[in-house]
């Protein structure tokens, strides 16, 4: 039953989760609900700024490590890993 639930949740998880590397367009995608992912450099100014450009909260970051090719979104420093943003209410 354990192993039920947990496939479960990370099956919704998985299928709720986009892929954004521009800011604009996650804001946008954002409002029919889901978490974006978008290309992080790491900088904790950057995560703030995308919390204010997207007007989402980030909810953090994989902890599996995650080889992003595009740039920061915020900066366009190569990106280490993705942040996860959402609206929380």
């Amino acid at each position: 039953m354990f192993l039920d639930l947990r496939k479960n949740a990370e099956s919704f998880l998985l299928n709720n989760v986009k892929y954004e590397k521009d800011p604009d367009k996650a804001k946008s995608l954002l409002s029919s609900g889901g978490i974006i992912e978008i290309p992080w450099c790491g900088d904790n100014t950057c995560g703030m700024k995308l919390e204010e450009i997207t007007d989402a909260r980030v909810l953090g970051y994989p902890l599996q490590d995650r080889k992003v090719n595009d740039p920061c979104a915020i900066c366009g420093k190569p990106a280490k890993t993705v942040l996860r943003v959402a609206k929380t209410y």
